[in-house]
């Protein structure tokens, strides 16, 4: 699987990983990108219980590739 994350759909440039934890000290990681393409678009995926499925997330609804 590519451990990387792909860039945004729109701008081109590359989103953030974060980790949100909770009050049960328990970790969920999620993608996000404000979109700098002057559209100020937010763009994040859903909570996943890790790295890899918060990765594959993104990377699954990128597959087009930017707009020229």
């Amino acid at each position: 699987m590519n451990e990387e994350l792909n860039p945004c759909p729109f701008c081109g440039e590359i989103p953030l990983l974060s980790e949100y934890q909770n009050l049960k000290n328990e970790s969920f990681y999620y993608t996000y990108h404000v979109c700098g393409d002057g559209s100020m678009i937010w763009i994040k995926t859903a909570f996943f219980k890790t790295k890899k499925e918060a990765i594959a997330a993104w990377n699954k609804r990128t597959e087009n590739k930017p707009h020229d």
